[in-house]
């Protein structure tokens, strides 16, 4: 929410000294866990930028890019008569023969900033990406959905206690595919495994400097 937001910001300016217009608060979402926040979730919040605040260590940096274009479409179909049908999983579908085509479109980069210690160790991996996160697993448990897989795979393959941490792009009409094919098992482990060894693929081809820094832009739409 928007008090929460400029909680997080007001409290990180004043405990750090960090100018809250250069805090961004991301959250990835999903339909697979109580909806439910613990009611000091911005405390919280606070508590890790603190505690990262306190365990800082010089860095080099780089930015770069990958590609991942298996795990998501977009889910508008073009009609015959010129309208639009959003695909949705309570909603049904138009007839075959009423269809066009399936809009064009959908965004496949993974954005990454690759954070190493000057030895050369990985320290974090910040990773962007447009898709929506609702599919699940075969169990239908709780799940942190494909990016918890993601980061998992990106972790475990980097070791030396690298943390990955996923961004949430502008998903939109970006979906994951079959999520409304009843027939096919939940995708989620599956679509962040793919996701996790496309963002190391890209992170491989960075090229990182002792004094490259960051910029910051904000825009208000």
């Amino acid at each position: 929410s928007l008090p929460a937001l400029a909680e997080i910001r007001n409290g990180i300016q004043k405990e750090l000294k960090i100018d809250g217009n250069n805090v961004m608060v991301n959250a990835s979402h999903n339909h697979w866990v109580n909806d439910q926040l613990a009611d000091d979730y911005v405390s919280r919040t606070i508590k890790a930028v603190k505690e990262a605040y306190s365990k800082m260590v010089p860095v080099k940096a780089g930015g770069g890019e990958g590609i991942e274009e298996r795990i998501s479409m977009n889910r508008r179909l073009l009609l015959k008569n010129g309208k639009e049908w959003t695909v949705r999983r309570a909603t049904p579908e138009p007839q075959d023969d009423m269809v066009q085509d399936i809009a064009e479109g959908f965004d496949p980069e993974i954005g990454i900033l690759r954070i190493d210690r000057t030895d050369g160790k990985p320290l974090a991996v910040l990773y962007t990406f447009a898709d929506h996160n609702y599919t699940g697993i075969p169990d239908r448990s709780a799940t942190a959905g494909f990016p918890g897989f993601a980061s998992k795979v990106i972790e475990e393959n980097l070791g030396n206690g690298a943390v990955a941490l996923f961004m949430q792009g502008a998903a939109g009409d970006v979906t994951p595919v079959l999520y409304k094919d009843v027939n096919a098992p939940k995708q989620d482990e599956v679509h962040g495994t793919l996701l996790g060894l496309s963002t190391l693929q890209g992170w491989r081809n960075i090229q990182v400097k002792k004094d490259d820094g960051l910029s910051v832009i904000r825009e208000e739409l």
